[in-house]
């Protein structure tokens, strides 16, 4: 599976983004724009990792980018339900400490 994004919002400026697939170099272009063209409004941003099947070090970058992104924009940003696979990454390269999980 290559890469699946649905984004779920509320009108209180709540936002849930699922990848399902992988996140990797041939699909961070994707997740990136999806991140980059969120309009005003939003104070919470969730990145449902719960179908994600492989990350590499694209996917991570991407996923910095969009702490990035959420920082400049005030938008509180939380990783939910995490894959073994995404976890045992987040854990090797200490990516776990700089978001919350």
């Amino acid at each position: 599976m290559r890469l699946k994004i649905t984004t779920l919002s509320n009108p209180q400026g709540h936002l849930r983004i699922k990848l399902a697939g992988r996140l990797d170099s041939d699909t961070v272009k994707m997740f990136d724009k999806t991140v980059t063209d969120l309009t005003e409004g939003i104070t919470d941003l969730d990145l449902d990792l719960s179908e994600v099947e492989y990350l590499s070090s694209a996917g991570l970058r991407s996923l910095l980018l969009a702490r990035k992104w959420a920082n400049k924009h005030d938008v509180k940003i939380h990783i939910l339900n995490p894959t073994e696979a995404v976890l045992e990454v987040f854990d090797t390269t200490g990516f776990d400490r700089l978001i919350e999980i």
